[in-house]
């Protein structure tokens, strides 16, 4: 629609992925991305990471079969948003 309003065509690659084009690994990944509770500092507020306390049990919970993709999945996802953060954290300076 926007794209019709400013007479251009859409970039194929500033289109987002629907979830249910993703792989299985990759849907459980980020779900298991969103499950995970966040590590942030204290009094500055920077996001640290994920804490991977209890993933096991996470894995067990959602039924994960491929374990070993997933998590590299994850890590991905993980260290991807972490850049995302880190840039943001650049731009308030």
């Amino acid at each position: 629609m926007i794209c019709e309003q400013m007479g251009t065509e859409p970039d194929p690659d500033y289109v987002p992925v629907e979830p249910d084009e993703l792989s299985i690994e990759s849907q459980q990944a980020l779900l298991i991305f969103s499950v995970l509770p966040d590590m942030v500092e204290g009094m500055n507020g920077i996001w640290l990471g994920k804490s991977f306390s209890g993933i096991g049990d996470i894995f067990d919970f959602y039924k994960i079969d491929d374990r070993r993709r997933v998590f590299e999945l994850l890590v991905y996802i993980i260290n991807t948003y972490s850049k995302h953060h880190e840039k943001q954290r650049e731009r308030r300076k």
